[in-house]
């Protein structure tokens, strides 16, 4: 189309792209002003003394032919030195060559290696909850009918998979359960049941209970302790801690730092239930019997059904008791955490005391859209906290009117209904998994006997603690708590009751990408073999051209070149070895004696044409010139 508009000139008619195509045009005349060079300064030089003539072959020695021509092979090229006993500078050179073939065979397969480009991102994370609130303790929870109510469904539910969960079993067992041994077997090994114990039913992550690993000092307790990767380990809760903010679906690993806070009990010897209450009937916030109906008093209303043989409660406030292990009937304010575990015949009373921690979390994600499995690598108490720590939040409060007051006593109250036994004088599955861990929430259909009291006390203790941690942790945020839900941590107080507060931390993410490598020594020396064999075929093609005189040293047809023995028509010696192999390739040749007639044989390369009387090697006595 004619243009109307204004137009600038280009600085160049030529295109930028071409531009470099068209300067290496200025290359071609340059060999050509080489040739005129050379060729100017012939200008009246006398004629060479060789003039146009053709020379003839310098020659070599038949040693070194011998050397070149059996050089077809590294193994022949090496021998054939010492057999000829030859050994030149061009011997050395072509062992060289030959030894540079292999070499450079391996630098071809060893040049290009897959590697894996570690990347590290840092990225922001949250858990549940936060470990300077103390214990998990949801009190507005316990303290509230109405939000009880709207959670009690999802408290059983939670609670019954976690107890009964194939990860829960042989937990705090090892060395006080005789069925310790067939439980790890029927988990299908250690390994196995290592791995599953690590994380709970809804893949968070289980905080071991610091005062049971190897290598715990009490007087030494902020040092960092490597968690055991070959034996079962003991968690303080069946319920891990629920962590948010890891990526999905990219396979990788990540670590992070998280903090937390469990409840540990030390607990008195055993003593006679009815007993005690009849020294102190007004001891407890709840219970008020004094007899055997203890265990069946149904004191949290319509929330509570079943039968039970266990009983659980707190010192009551309102009557001035403050009952511990050092003393079961005092009586004064209510300092430090405590609580009362009987069936009908016996209890026990245990002090609450917290352990603060801090944990470093090692997950890995091994392919696209796979699980992250994360499991506590190392733990420590909190330096920031004191050992020991009593407890001063499971302490009902003498004033009624507080938000929450109550809510501890209810809490410990409610704790042996909330996986109760549907037919009376049958244990319950909580009180089976407090008997015996390793055989789960099964157990003999009886009334409880010595299961508890043949126990040593630290061990009973070890259990009651791991499971009111279990309830404390599903009660406190149920929803973060459920992994698979896609309601966001931070938005579960409308569920909870309360206002959950979460800690914060950073996690390293660390994705390996597949990728090739060179390797700089391997590839050096395999452009090193290319360049020798390069030369090698150069130099080859320019004496090809160079020599004159027919090749028919390297064929088998050069042996019947000027031999009396081969019958042959005159002529022919311009022929190199291929031609004359072409023209006499069906002649037939033998090594023979080609004078069988004589005292003295002669062996030669012959032909059947040449020589027909023939004597076969190996006669006795003959002899051979």
């Amino acid at each position: 189309m004619w243009s109307t508009l204004h137009q600038e000139i280009a600085c160049c008619a030529v295109q930028a792209h071409m531009q470099p195509v068209i300067a290496l045009w200025l290359i071609i005349p340059v060999p050509f002003l080489v040739l005129a060079g050379l060729v100017s300064r012939l200008d009246y030089q006398p004629l060479s003394k060789y003039g146009d003539g053709v020379l003839d072959e310098r020659g070599t020695k038949l040693g070194t032919l011998e050397v070149l021509l059996s050089s077809q092979t590294l193994a022949s090229a090496l021998k054939s030195p010492f057999v000829v006993r030859i050994f030149t500078f061009w011997t050395l050179v072509l062992g060289c060559i030959w030894v540079i073939s292999p070499a450079g065979g391996q630098a071809a397969y060893r040049t290009v290696r897959l590697t894996s480009l570690i990347e590290t991102t840092t990225h922001d994370l949250m858990y549940s909850p936060a470990a300077d609130i103390g214990l998990p303790f949801n009190r507005i929870l316990w303290a509230s009918s109405s939000n009880l109510g709207t959670q009690l469904g999802r408290i059983f539910a939670m609670f019954g998979a976690a107890i009964s969960a194939s990860n829960a079993i042989a937990q705090a067992s090892n060395g006080s359960s005789p069925m310790f041994d067939a439980a790890i077997r029927g988990l299908g090994g250690v390994d196995t049941a290592i791995a599953a114990a690590r994380m709970d039913l809804w893949q968070n992550v289980r905080v071991p209970e610091i005062t049971l690993l190897p290598g715990y000092d009490s007087q030494d307790p902020y040092r960092w302790l490597q968690v055991p990767t070959d034996r079962l380990v003991t968690y303080e809760s069946l319920v891990g801690v629920p962590v948010r903010g890891i990526p999905r679906e990219t396979p990788g690993n990540i670590s992070f730092q998280l903090s937390t806070t469990y409840a540990t009990l030390e607990c008195s010897s055993w003593f006679n239930t009815t007993t005690w209450r009849e020294e102190t009937p007004d001891a407890l916030l709840l219970h008020k019997a004094v007899n055997n109906s203890i265990t069946n008093e149904k004191r949290m209303g319509t929330y509570v059904n079943g039968f039970q043989q266990i009983y659980m409660d707190t010192p009551s406030p309102l009557t001035g008791f403050n009952f511990s292990t050092k003393n079961h009937t005092s009586q004064g304010p209510i300092t430090q955490g405590a609580l009362v575990f009987g069936t009908k015949g016996n209890s026990t009373i245990c002090d609450i005391g917290h352990i603060y921690v801090d944990v470093q979390v090692q997950c890995q994600r091994e392919q696209r859209l796979g699980q992250m499995v994360c499991r506590s690598d190392k733990i420590r108490r909190s330096p920031a906290k004191p050992v020991p720590f009593p407890d001063d939040q499971m302490i009902t409060k003498i004033n009624q009117t507080d938000p929450g007051a109550p809510a501890a006593g209810y809490f410990m109250a409610f704790l042996p209904w909330i996986a109760s036994s549907y037919h009376s004088s049958n244990s319950s599955p909580l009180e089976n998994y407090l008997a015996d861990p390793a055989r789960g929430i099964e157990g003999d259909a009886v009334e409880l006997t010595d299961e508890y009291t043949r126990l040593p006390l630290e061990v009973f203790a070890q259990r009651l603690a791991m499971v009111i941690n279990t309830a404390l942790r599903i009660s406190y945020d149920m929803p973060s708590i459920l992994g698979f839900t896609d309601l966001n941590i931070t938005e579960s107080a409308a569920l909870t009751g309360m206002e959950p507060k979460y800690g914060s931390t950073t996690g390293s993410f660390s994705t390996a990408t597949e990728a090739y490598q060179i390797q700089g020594k391997w590839m050096a020396l395999y452009i090193a073999s290319l360049v020798v064999m390069s030369v090698c075929a150069i130099a080859t093609i320019v004496l090809r051209l160079i020599i004159r005189a027919p090749d028919f040293l390297t064929n088998v047809a050069g042996l019947t070149r000027d031999s009396p023995y081969i019958n042959v028509s005159p002529g022919g010696s311009a022929l190199d070895g291929e031609e004359r192999s072409r023209l006499l390739r069906n002649r037939r040749l033998r090594i023979v004696d080609v004078h069988p007639e004589r005292d003295v044989g002669h062996i030669a390369f012959a032909d059947d044409m040449g020589q027909m009387a023939t004597k076969r090697f190996g006669i006795a006595d003959r002899v051979y010139a």
